[in-house]
């Protein structure tokens, strides 16, 4: 049986406590929580349109990679599974294998990096018992 989820901000206050005379040790813990929600946000925003798409497209994972020139379809399989993202340099030849609109994939990157941000700056906000950051 998996072990309970726990929440960020319950990491965060264990980290705060841990840590109180030790800050650069309590920012480098708040950045690796954060972090670890990345791969969520990857999977639900990139992944999934990634997927959609080559579906649409009617190509298996293997077809992409093939003519990607990658040796295994194992990197495909992550970048739909939001365990990492294509190099920008493959971005392109990805649409143009899903026909895809040049606005269409530079739209749901730039909404996944406005989400992470937003995603950060929550943690942060929640970490420092503040309302804003920066501002």
């Amino acid at each position: 049986m998996p072990a309970p989820r726990v929440s960020p901000m319950v990491k965060l206050t264990k980290i705060f406590y841990k840590n109180r005379a030790k800050p650069h040790r309590l920012l480098r813990g708040i950045i690796m929580r954060v972090v670890g929600t990345e791969p969520e946000l990857r999977h639900r925003m990139i992944g999934r349109f990634l997927k959609d798409r080559r579906e649409k497209a009617r190509l298996t994972q293997w077809d992409v990679a093939r003519r990607l020139g990658y040796t295994t379809a194992q990197f495909i399989s992550n970048w739909e599974r939001g365990i990492s993202l294509p190099p920008c340099a493959a971005i392109p030849r990805i649409a143009e294998l899903y026909k895809l609109q040049t606005s269409e994939v530079i739209d749901v990157f730039d909404r996944f990096h406005a989400q992470l941000l937003r995603l950060h700056r929550k943690h942060l906000r929640e970490a420092f018992h503040t309302k804003s950051v920066g501002r």
